[in-house]
């Protein structure tokens, strides 16, 4: 499943938000390279009452994986996912609040790829 169009909206001089459009409603796309998620990383995934699935993208060059943490605990995790690959993370109706993302392969966290859902 590849993602439709990008849509960027400028929220004055300093700040814009990038949304990029799945085909498979329901889905947010999250894209993970060296050494970052997009959205996570510099803004938030966004997460609506009810859950969603999140499109987990490696657009890198080495393995990556996506887990999600609320107080240090594991809430759900991809597989490792091969450079090019994806993997559909279902996420369920998480409580609102701010959790915590990262990529568990050896070093990714030290080098910066860590992020944030924040669900509403």
């Amino acid at each position: 499943m590849r993602g439709g169009p990008a849509v960027r909206v400028t929220l004055g001089r300093t700040c814009s938000l990038v949304a990029v459009l799945v085909r498979r409603p329901g889905s947010i796309r999250v894209t993970m390279t060296e050494f970052r998620f997009e959205p996570g990383t510099a803004d938030p995934v966004r997460l609506l009452h009810g859950g969603a699935n999140l499109l987990v993208v490696n657009e890198g060059t080495v393995p990556h994986d996506m887990t999600i943490l609320a107080a240090g605990h594991r809430l759900a995790k991809t597989g490792e996912v091969s450079p090019g690959g994806s993997s559909l993370l279902e996420v369920g109706n998480l409580p609102a609040g701010a959790y915590e993302i990262v990529c568990s392969q050896p070093g990714h966290v030290e080098a910066g790829m860590v992020g944030t859902i924040v669900a509403s």
